[in-house]
């Protein structure tokens, strides 16, 4: 075993978010949430949805230039990820 790798660091071990675009079940879901509601439904869900990983990101200490960075990134994986499901069902 490596454990002569973790005892001999000095300080708090660093720990790195995934980042949230690249979580691909999350951006599914939440794509298929917004999907399958009205739009009034899915500006609260996505507003509700989105002020909660705020909150997780804040949380977790990152700064606000970086929670921005992270929410636009996700916002737009999950946008090509609606426009993907509905072409997906016009082209049926």
């Amino acid at each position: 075993m490596q454990l002569e790798l973790f005892t001999s660091r000095k300080g708090p071990a660093k720990v790195y978010r995934f980042p949230l675009a690249r979580r691909a079940d999350l951006v599914r879901r939440t794509a298929g949430e917004l999907c399958k509601r009205a739009y009034e439904d899915g500006r609260r869900y996505w507003n509700a949805h989105a002020k909660e990983l705020r909150r997780q990101l804040t949380a977790s200490g990152l700064s606000r230039s970086e929670i921005k960075k992270e929410m636009d990134a996700y916002s737009q994986a999950v946008e090509l990820e609606v426009y993907a499901t509905l072409d997906v069902r016009l082209s049926r």
